[in-house]
């Protein structure tokens, strides 16, 4: 429940903030706030309410993350390429879930003595900070992403409303939403 409040909150949130920032400037906000839930986790999981919040946090950054990529994909790729592009957008994520899954769950298994059900408690301690340390480098690369692109013409910032076709009608169904990633096409 916390995290699914997290993540509706975020998407609210975004909105407001994409009026004032580049939505391409929430990338590594997104993956500072998971590094935080991870740090929370890590260091602070013994009650009940601080899981709570761990839970919070963490659908705040996967909520942030869930709102502004969809708009940053949609912007950088040709109209024609946008279903291939979303569709390679979903394949990645789900190549990440799995792959995250599975290390975590080499690290807990790792860390689990023979004859035992559970890992203990630096089993859990690894795995999360395995989980940092992925999530700083994301960090970093969004960072670096973010930068890079800040010197080239920017794309108008549209967030949930449909772009402008060539000849000043919008495109049906939002199809042509774009998002500013500070980069040409």
């Amino acid at each position: 429940m916390p995290f699914s409040v997290g993540s509706l909150v975020a998407g609210r949130v975004v909105r407001l903030l994409v009026r004032t920032q580049p939505p391409v400037r929430l990338l590594p906000v997104s993956c500072l706030l998971s590094l935080a839930a991870l740090l929370v986790f890590v260091f602070a999981h013994g009650a009940l309410w601080e899981v709570f919040v761990t839970m919070a946090v963490a659908g705040l950054g996967v909520g942030v993350n869930f709102a502004v990529t969809p708009g940053l994909v949609v912007g950088s790729v040709p109209a024609h390429e946008t279903g291939s592009a979303m569709s390679f957008n979903q394949v990645v994520k789900y190549i990440g879930y799995s792959a995250g899954s599975a290390l975590s769950a080499v690290i807990l298994q790792a860390a689990t003595a023979p004859g035992h059900d559970l890992p203990p408690e630096n089993g859990y301690r690894t795995a999360g900070l395995v989980g940092c340390a992925v999530w700083a480098a994301t960090a970093v690369v969004a960072y670096a992403l973010v930068r890079s692109g800040s010197r080239g013409p920017s794309a108008q910032v549209r967030i949930g409303r449909p772009a402008l076709a060539a000849d000043g009608v919008s495109e049906p169904d939002g199809a042509g939403l774009v998002a500013d990633t500070g980069t040409s096409r």
